[in-house]
């Protein structure tokens, strides 16, 4: 598997997590910037880490989640501000690695750099990468995967997150 095919796989499973999240969970929260990030169940229960039902299992960290598919993929992203999925050339490295998968990160970073040449990702923050929202749809035809449909072709790849939880994520990543 080629670079570019690691980063079109990653993301088709970046959009099957956060549409397992949103099904499952109103938004994501933290009480103050210094307390950990909750996941707000439709009882109202806080969770960090828990079931997706027909996909595996999350665990909220940081700023962000890691989900441990039921076939051993693991996928790892960061929200930002505006509340969109955020990875970086590391997330991509391990998630190839738990697929099985030798990456090089300079390859990885230049995958992701010809999808934001092509409108498939953002570059929000040097050496980090989202989903362009429209584009979405393209790409997650391009890898279409027998164990579960992806997510609807007009949903975004964003989830609610708290403003208090983003403004922290915000000025740790604009440091130099």
């Amino acid at each position: 598997m080629d670079p570019l095919q690691i980063v079109v796989r990653y993301v088709t499973s970046l959009g099957i997590s956060i549409e397992a999240l949103r099904s499952s969970f109103s938004g994501i929260y933290r009480d103050s910037p210094i307390q950990p990030l909750k996941a707000r169940a439709p009882t109202g229960e806080a969770r960090r880490s828990g079931e997706l039902p027909g996909v595996g299992r999350f665990q909220l960290h940081g700023f962000g989640c890691r989900v441990e598919f039921d076939d051993g993929e693991i996928v790892e992203f960061d929200w930002n501000r505006e509340g969109s999925a955020m990875f970086d050339n590391r997330r991509l490295s391990w998630f190839a690695q738990s697929i099985g998968m030798e990456s090089d990160l300079a390859a990885l970073t230049g995958a992701c750099k010809d999808l934001v040449r092509k409108g498939v990702l953002c570059e929000p923050e040097s050496g980090w990468f989202s989903v362009a929202t429209e584009p979405v749809a393209a790409i997650l035809r391009l890898d279409r995967r027998s164990r579960q449909d992806p997510p609807p072709d007009s949903a975004p790849l964003t989830f609610p997150v708290h403003e208090r939880c983003c403004a922290i994520h915000a000025s740790r990543h604009s440091e130099p």
